[in-house]
């Protein structure tokens, strides 16, 4: 359901096309269902037949596949880097906990009184 959401509001290929058609008929939300339906059955069939999708854009394929390939590339980050983001991460979230709690008492006893 997701993946055929963005699809109506970004593909301009034939699906994208198909979806503007199914929306003049039959709304917005039965679309959506058509649409995944389709993309289901595209799936499958890539999956079952080794094919690739037919429709594909080949200048979007080739800066895919270059981002691909440049992230693979990237040397690993160290486990100190790791660490650290991963200490900052919690020490925010922590922070946020508490004034979430702070504001909690707050709140409640505004109710009280």
């Amino acid at each position: 359901m997701e993946a055929a959401n963005v699809l109506s509001m970004h593909d301009t290929g034939p699906l994208g096309e198909f979806y503007h058609r199914k929306t003049k008929r039959i709304g917005h939300n039965k679309a959506i269902i058509v649409l995944a339906r389709k993309l289901l059955i595209v799936a499958w069939r890539m999956l079952l037949t080794g094919e690739v999708y037919g429709a594909v854009n080949p200048k979007a394929l080739a800066r895919k596949q270059k981002e691909l390939h440049r992230k693979a590339v990237q040397p690993p980050r160290s486990v100190e880097t790791v660490l650290a983001n991963l200490t900052t991460h919690q020490t925010t979230k922590k922070k946020r906990g508490r004034k979430c709690e702070q504001s909690q008492v707050k709140s409640r006893v505004s109710v009280r009184t």
